[in-house]
């Protein structure tokens, strides 16, 4: 791994020896990770591997990414770190103030649109006074683009008292907003007919926008009965429609829609697959350490044929 010639072989070996109960190995893969001459494939692995591990040893060396001038480096290390399970824990309290205000940093000075909506994902999964005063802050100042972020994080406190904050998006000009909104609002009693009643217009809809967010909406609730309007727009002619499609159809655990999903990451544009990538975010754990494995391996045989 340290002295092979061959990518394929170390990433391969990246893969092997961060199987679980090879733990021990994390100063190789540190060393592997912080050196800046390495190629960007391997130290992009090393970090997949420690999103694997979620090593409490090793969230340092993600925050140091954070520093990195590569874009990608810093998202895998966003990604990694998504998929810790100490957010719902009373214990590493430390830990968590910490990574707030690393986090906090990184979002003031973040130039990458994909990776802000990864800061405020993971700053959702972290639950003090703090991160609720952040995240209005972004309400209030965000551009539109980071508003349904925001939105979003807020409605998984499940507290009654963040009604009134999102409540207004519903009637956004916004789709994004309002969908985000409507998601968000479809958890509280008192808000969720309204909200159904505004994704039940949205899938209804003629505007091409308005139905692709819908369709995002049915994906993130699992509204069983929509099933059917997903697997209608996964070959349709409109990008948009069938990148939703395929993102709402893995959430419900379609399988088929896999490949789908596969193809836009490997061939579409860097916007496209980071939007893609965007809307899969709220998958569980192992589905995502699923398809990025097989987006990584796709990825390199594509750019080594």
């Amino acid at each position: 791994l340290e002295h092979g010639e061959n990518l394929e072989e170390r990433m391969n070996a990246v893969d092997i020896l961060g199987q679980r109960g090879h733990w021990h190995i994390l100063d190789v893969l540190r060393k592997i990770l912080h050196d800046a001459g390495e190629k960007p494939e391997l130290r992009l692995r090393v970090l997949h591997t420690l999103g694997e591990l979620t090593l409490t040893e090793a969230m340092e060396d993600l925050i140091i990414c954070f520093h990195s001038k590569n874009a990608e480096i810093r998202a895998a290390a966003l990604d990694a770190l998504a998929r810790y399970r100490i957010f719902s824990s009373k214990k590493e309290i430390f830990v968590k103030w910490n990574l707030f205000h690393e986090l906090e940093d990184l979002y003031e000075r973040e130039t990458d649109e994909e990776n802000i909506s990864r800061i405020i994902f993971i700053l959702s999964k972290i639950s003090n006074l703090e991160v609720v005063e952040f995240l209005l802050g972004v309400l209030k100042k965000a551009d539109v683009k980071h508003k349904h972020d925001a939105i979003m994080a807020l409605g998984k406190f499940e507290d009654d008292g963040v009604v009134k904050f999102i409540a207004p998006f519903l009637q956004s000009k916004n789709p994004e907003e309002q969908m985000s909104a409507a998601i968000a609002l479809a958890a509280f009693n008192k808000t969720k007919l309204e909200a159904r009643e505004l994704i039940a217009g949205f899938l209804n809809s003629r505007d091409s926008e308005k139905l692709a967010w819908g369709i995002y909406a049915a994906g993130e609730l699992k509204i069983k009965d929509k099933k059917y309007l997903c697997h209608k727009y996964l070959t349709s002619k409109d990008k948009d429609l069938r990148m939703q499609a395929a993102a709402a159809l893995v959430k419900f655990g379609d399988q088929v829609a896999l490949q789908a999903v596969l193809d836009i990451l490997v061939n579409a544009p860097a916007t496209v697959s980071g939007k893609l990538k965007s809307l899969l975010r709220n998958l569980d754990g192992r589905t995502l350490w699923h398809i990025e494995k097989m987006y990584q391996e796709a990825l390199f045989h594509k750019n080594n044929s």
